[in-house]
């Protein structure tokens, strides 16, 4: 919601009413968190009226209640307050900082006239500008440790841990830490401090912290709920500090550096001109002895991606070596979360739902703080999403691998294929809805590269659920308009070869990830789908080539063949595209037996090759050709059907044949003498061979008969000339 504030009427009365229905306690809490969340718009507007009141913030928004424990309404209140104190800090990111400070440009409300004949009246409007200053010399809004705002904050979330009347304790924790990132000088040890007061209050975990986790132990007696609230609020942590770390601190070097050099700026334009022309002299002599190359960095914009460089890597370089060292040694507070958090989840039938959600997303935000973290938990997190029995792990697990994924793709590069495992899942919905999401979103953002898998978000434009394939259409829809297709075109290939036949694939955990088996129709569904944004001429003259080509395969039966005719018929056609079907003849010829292919070739792709406009007398003739080479293809098919029993008697003959040869071969071998070996030898490859032309005799009278015919016409032809010539 955008607060125009400048349109409403009398704003500073209205903002008082808001003010005093807050600060009343005796209101119900209902109104006071309306009017909290009232308030918390026009601070986000204006964060001038939030630093004014922080005082009543904290003295009536986070008042602990006279009871011990809070209801759901008070620690809704306290979670609002937290967001108003948080946005009384605006947010500069690193391409803000040369921009300029639109508050430091004071105007005058009055409108200037442009014709004024009074130049003091002039004077007096044009004082009301001033030059406007840039982001970099604001200096952020910070608060000291040892305000009272984060004792209260510390204070609440270490009481109400073990509050289970309510149900908002983590939006409130989570409020309320991103409100000390946001404000406190040094908010890494404010929530060092607070992780280690909530472990205290709960003296067997803290035991389990020290040594090595035992969950079958005795003293393991915790409530579950407590323990997911903790682990809910380690995971809150190490995002928000990995946030704090990647976007405040290296913000605040580059404002730094910014200062610095403006200063030093200042300084040397305070000089004479005599020392500027002095140092232009040098720079010019300094430029012509290097060739020209002194401020070649400078020009190109270089110096600056290496400061940005720098700053990274020293960003990652403390948050390897401080914020999540997890060596045998040393171990830092939140890396001595993990072995606790892995042994939950390594037996999760043993610990309630919510502590092993809890402990998954903790898991997953633990090892994107760093790299090493990541690289050695990979096989249990994948192991995690695969065969957890709980669907909202799985389906939390694929969101927080895709953040992975952004943070680290070259460590998440080999385990791209079981991206595209939870699409699989049979058992819940929701688990798919995650992946296509977190799939679609890295796809087009080239994170990961669809190579072989791509078919199974096309499986996908076919669920059962709405959602989850108007989801599908919408990616490839979106796919479509990368490099004008070709991402499309050249994932169809494997699309095809992938889902024609009917074949599923099977997976080794069947019970979630079932082997799905394509039907004809659904197949017929998914391609007609597909070939809708395939419409350029060389695009579908190469597809006819690959296609024609599939039908050359060994074992290929009639419901890959019909799949794949299927497909020829949905490829937009042309004269080029019916020169490469003439072309290919040969290739498919022996499939035209199949009556459904047959009928689709004649009917379909035939029919719809003479409706082209503008067809050219030899594509007509060419297509004339095609469609009696196919006839008598067919034909002759029919006429050797009744034939077909007695070539397999006949090959079987043949095939016993050879084998009393063989034998014979085998016993003259052994009663002859070592000079008669030879000939036993020669004589059995001999009848191999005979036997070999005996049995696919029966199998070249398909394919020749039409070369037959057309040699035949030829013969004819040339002897009609050779008498007319003698005539």
């Amino acid at each position: 919601m955008k607060f125009e504030y400048k349109n409403v009427y009398h704003l500073g009365s209205v903002i008082q009413i808001f003010w005093k229905m807050f600060s009343d306690m005796e209101k119900p809490p209902l109104t006071r968190l309306h009017s909290i969340r009232l308030l918390t718009m026009i601070i986000k507007r204006i964060p001038g009226k939030g630093k004014a009141n922080i005082e009543s913030l904290i003295d009536f928004g986070l008042k602990l209640p006279s009871q011990t424990e809070a209801t759901d309404l008070e620690m809704l209140i306290c979670s609002e307050t937290c967001l108003a104190l948080s946005y009384t800090s605006e947010d500069v990111s690193t391409k803000q900082l040369t921009q300029q400070d639109p508050s430091s440009v004071i105007r005058d409300n009055a409108p200037k006239s442009k014709k004024t004949k009074n130049y003091d009246e002039a004077d007096q409007a044009d004082a009301s500008y001033v030059q406007p200053r840039l982001q970099f010399k604001n200096e952020p809004f910070k608060m000291a440790n040892t305000h009272q705002l984060f004792d209260r904050l510390v204070q609440i979330i270490n009481c109400q841990l073990t509050n289970l009347s309510t149900s908002k304790w983590t939006p409130m924790a989570e409020s309320a830490i991103s409100c000390i990132f946001k404000l406190a000088d040094n908010p890494i040890s404010i929530v060092e401090n607070l992780i280690q007061k909530l472990i205290d209050q709960m003296p067997p975990f803290k035991m389990l912290i020290s040594a090595v986790p035992q969950p079958d132990d005795s003293n393991f007696k915790i409530d579950s709920l407590v323990l997911s609230r903790y682990f809910n609020l380690i995971g809150i942590v190490a995002t928000k500090l990995l946030v704090f770390l990647n976007q405040f601190i290296v913000c605040e070097l580059k404002r730094r550096k910014m200062c610095k050099e403006n200063k030093e700026n200042q300084k040397n334009s305070r000089g004479s001109k005599s020392k500027r022309k002095s140092m232009r002299a040098n720079k010019s002599l300094g430029r012509q002895s290097l060739g020209g190359d002194a401020n070649l960095d400078e020009d190109l914009g270089l110096q600056t991606t290496e400061a940005e460089d720098t700053e990274l890597l020293f960003i990652e370089n403390v948050i390897e070596h401080k914020v999540a060292v997890s060596n045998n040694e040393v171990r830092s507070l939140l890396a001595q979360q993990l072995p606790t958090i892995v042994c939950i989840l390594k037996e999760q039938s043993k610990h309630a739902d919510s502590l092993v959600l809890a402990c998954a997303m903790a898991f997953v935000r633990l090892m994107a703080l760093s790299q090493k973290l990541c690289s050695e938990n990979l096989q249990l997190l994948f192991t995690l999403m695969e065969k957890s029995p709980n669907a909202e792990v799985r389906s939390q697990l694929i969101v927080g691998i895709g953040d992975l994924v952004y943070r680290f793709p070259n460590a998440l590069e080999p385990w791209t294929s079981h991206l595209y495992l939870p699409l699989r899942d049979t058992k819940s919905p929701a688990v798919r809805m995650n992946t296509i999401r977190v799939l679609s979103h890295l796809i087009l953002k080239e994170l990961i590269k669809t190579r072989g898998q791509i078919f199974e978000i096309a499986l996908c434009t076919i669920d059962e659920n709405t959602q989850i394939s108007s989801l599908a259409k919408l990616f490839f829809s979106e796919l479509s308009q990368r490099n004008n297709g070709l991402v499309i075109y050249n994932a169809m290939p494997d699309i095809i070869s992938q889902l024609s036949g009917g074949a599923g694939t099977s997976w080794p955990s069947g019970e979630i990830y079932a082997a799905r088996q394509i039907t004809e129709d659904a197949f017929r569904q998914i391609v007609t789908y597909l070939f809708t944004f395939i419409r350029r001429d060389k695009q579908c003259e190469t597809l006819i080539e690959k296609l024609c080509h599939g039908f050359r395969q060994a074992n290929i039966g009639e419901r890959k063949c019909r799949d794949l005719v299927f497909c020829l018929s949905k490829v937009q056609l042309s004269e080029n595209g019916i020169k490469k079907l003439k072309e290919t003849f040969r290739w498919y010829a022996d499939k035209l037996i199949y009556q459904s292919v047959y009928d689709t070739f004649k009917q379909t792709i035939l029919r719809n090759a003479r409706k082209l406009p503008m067809l050219k007398n030899e594509t007509k003739l060419l297509i004339d050709e095609l469609e009696k080479q196919m006839d008598d293809v067919k034909q002759k098919g029919l006429s050797d059907e009744p034939n077909n029993d007695a070539s397999l008697r006949e090959e079987k003959d043949s095939a016993s044949e050879s084998e009393h040869v063989s034998t014979g071969a085998k016993k003259l071998s052994r009663n002859c003498a070592p000079r008669g070996k030879n000939a036993a030898q020669q004589f059995q490859k001999v009848s191999k061979k005979n036997s070999k032309v005996n049995v696919t005799r029966n199998r070249r009278k398909v394919i020749d008969s039409s070369s037959e015919q057309d040699d035949d016409s030829s013969e004819e032809e040339s002897d009609g000339n050779s008498s007319s010539d003698s005539e």
